[in-house]
């Protein structure tokens, strides 16, 4: 969608090689698809942080470890 991919590369001497690219013309990109993808990307980790917080305010602790994992997971794309 962004013009960007990675993926990791197991060597013949079994080392492993994280391979990064980045598109070169951002312009044959569409704008419209770009700015969903990085706006679902940082808003999804906000409405999981945003459920732990009603969860925990509202004293509803039965789905707090799978909101806290949900929330790793969404944050993990982050980085």
């Amino acid at each position: 969608l962004v013009g960007l991919r990675w993926w990791n590369d197991i060597r013949e001497d079994g080392t492993s090689e994280w391979i990064f690219e980045c598109i070169e013309d951002d312009s044959v990109i569409d704008a419209t698809d770009r700015n969903a993808f990085w706006l679902g990307l940082y808003v999804w980790p906000l409405i999981w942080a945003l459920f732990l917080i009603l969860n925990i305010i509202s004293f509803n602790l039965d789905y707090v470890i799978l909101i806290v994992v949900a929330l790793v997971f969404a944050g993990s794309n982050l980085t």
